[in-house]
């Protein structure tokens, strides 16, 4: 066997062993969206906690479709994917929860945002998840609802110069 088709199998069975299996072993998808310094957020009123936009499939939607459609919900901001590759995987429970990166379609939509009720249950805000200020310059107290997120976004996210 040549050396070029032994490194094509090897990229092919590497590239299998990486990429999940997102259309059948994934339970929620949300979106990592960034404005500038800071990620949009969600609040949970009724927990007093930050997170991510996310939520669970309806129908055959595919991992990608899920997030796209859930975040697109819960910030009521249409949103496109920026890659269909995800940018973390959490195992949970009941499956494995995925977040892509994605961005507003009108550029614009979260600028100068500070807080904005959507309902009863849901806020949406935009957090330094550095200094854990909202875009005010207001310290949050509140924590993050998944354990790992804060020190995810710290990472994905550069620190403001």
């Amino acid at each position: 066997m040549s050396v070029l088709k032994k490194a094509m199998i090897a990229a092919t069975l590497v590239t299998a062993m990486a990429a999940p299996a997102l259309a059948e072993d994934f339970m929620a998808a949300g979106c990592v969206i960034r404005e500038g310094n800071f990620i949009v957020t969600t609040v949970n009123k009724i927990k007093d906690k930050l997170q991510l936009p996310v939520g669970t499939p309806k129908g055959d939607l595919t991992a990608q479709q899920t997030a796209i459609a859930e975040a697109s919900e819960e910030t009521d901001v249409k949103l496109k994917l920026v890659s269909d590759k995800p940018v973390r995987i959490e195992d949970a429970p009941n499956g494995k929860v995925v977040f892509f990166e994605c961005a507003p379609i009108d550029a614009n939509a979260f600028k100068g945002l500070l807080r904005r009720e959507k309902n009863d249950m849901i806020a949406v805000m935009l957090v330094d998840p550095h200094k854990m200020k909202d875009s005010a310059g207001n310290k949050i107290k509140m924590p993050w609802r998944y354990k790992g997120d804060g020190d995810f976004l710290k990472k994905w996210l550069p620190p403001a110069p």
